[in-house]
């Protein structure tokens, strides 16, 4: 699928959302012919332990603050059993190779 140079910029937008809606539905066909396993994958607990703040007297509470630390083990742990978790969920789906393969034809412009 070749870009085409001469569109305007309004009709840029428009064949590049006309390109995502056909990768969509494109991986998600290939995605529904592929019988995907189902995994035996629990999400990682993630501890909700809330800090409420002022900020121009409205209170705001952000209950994974101590998420923010990226240095802190508790938190490296925590990013570590996520990303275990979304590999073998990802590694699991059959028709992993074709997605890509079949993405990267259209992002070939």
């Amino acid at each position: 699928m070749a870009f085409p140079e001469t569109l305007g910029r309004r009709s840029h937008a428009g064949y590049f959302r006309s390109l995502t809606r056909r990768m969509q539905r494109e991986a998600g066909a290939i995605a529904a012919r592929s019988e995907h396993a189902s995994h035996d994958l629990s999400l990682t607990f993630t501890a909700s332990e809330p800090v409420t703040e002022i900020f121009h007297g409205v209170p705001v509470t952000d209950p994974y603050r101590w998420l923010e630390d990226q240095n802190a083990p508790r938190t490296r742990d925590w990013i570590e059993q996520q990303r275990r978790y979304a590999r073998a969920y990802l590694d699991g789906i059959p028709a992993r190779d074709r997605i890509r393969s079949r993405i990267r034809e259209f992002l070939d412009v």
